[in-house]
């Protein structure tokens, strides 16, 4: 590690997947073939994102600017700034923003069966392109939040780490930012992630992960595991910017979430990366 301006540096890590680098597909972007249709993912338990993050000596947090996206109007929907829609200089169809096509959107969500009770299930989603006629599924991303975070340790199933599990997972999904954007904006109905990502990290980090109170910041874990991944997309020129939507807009999400949630346990940790989508 270095040490500069009482500034502890821990080295850059953000590994791509080979796979993810070199893809092909034929010219009707809605119709891929059956047999590269699944899986469209691989799965690693492996995840060093947080080796990203910048602590000064005194253990306090840099924290990263992330900002609110603010839409032209407050009536403003997601669905009509960011339509689906491909570009010739990109391969896949995306989310994409009418008055800037270097931005583009995806829609995140958590869920949690039986929230606060004995026997809780925590699922996440997020979608990143409109399904294919015959392909429902083939723009969507969805899991079991899994027992134990990133640094191995054992959590509760809870809706607050759905929300946050969505948007690690959707961030890590792809190297977005190989793809020539210059902002992603994280569309979620969570006014906890919005927050916490744009404003109470502020606090936390300053205080040594501390609240305001001085009680220990819940899910830390997965705090420092999304700002890591903001980080490294931030480093590589692509801006993260987070919209507070109304849940009726962010019904899609909300759904496969609810599907993630009645998927088997996990037990680690896991990432995955998407390819050919």
């Amino acid at each position: 590690m270095l040490a500069r301006q009482g500034v502890t540096l821990k080295p850059a890590i953000h590994p791509i997947p080979s796979s993810t680098r070199a893809t092909s597909f034929p010219p009707n972007l809605d119709q891929p073939p059956q047999d590269l249709m699944a899986p469209f993912q691989q799965i690693s338990s492996q995840s060093c994102t947080r080796a990203q993050l910048q602590y000064r000596n005194d253990g306090t947090l840099v924290v990263p600017v992330i900002r609110i996206f603010e839409p032209p109007s407050p009536t403003c929907t997601p669905q009509a700034l960011f339509p689906h829609a491909a570009r010739r200089t990109r391969q896949w169809p995306r989310f994409i923003r009418q008055s800037n096509d270097s931005d583009f959107l995806i829609f995140t969500d958590g869920a949690c069966l039986n929230n606060g009770q004995s026997d809780p299930a925590a699922g996440w989603g997020f979608v990143f392109r409109a399904p294919a006629p015959n392909h429902l599924e083939i723009g969507m991303q969805y899991g079991r939040l899994e027992n134990r975070g990133p640094s191995g340790e054992a959590h509760a199933q809870t809706s607050n780490r759905a929300e946050l599990r969505a948007v690690i997972a959707a961030l890590h999904f792809r190297a977005w930012y190989g793809e020539g954007w210059t902002r992603l904006v994280i569309a979620t109905d969570s006014e906890y992630v919005t927050k916490g990502a744009t404003e109470w990290v502020h606090v936390w980090g300053g205080n040594g992960w501390r609240t305001s109170t001085g009680t220990a910041v819940k899910n830390r874990d997965l705090w420092e595991e999304l700002l890591g991944e903001v980080l490294g997309h931030q480093n590589r020129g692509l801006h993260i910017s987070f919209w507070r939507i109304p849940r009726v807009l962010n019904g899609e999400a909300d759904r496969i979430a609810k599907r993630g949630a009645e998927k088997a346990p996990v037990k680690d940790f896991e990432t995955i990366f998407g390819v050919l989508c």
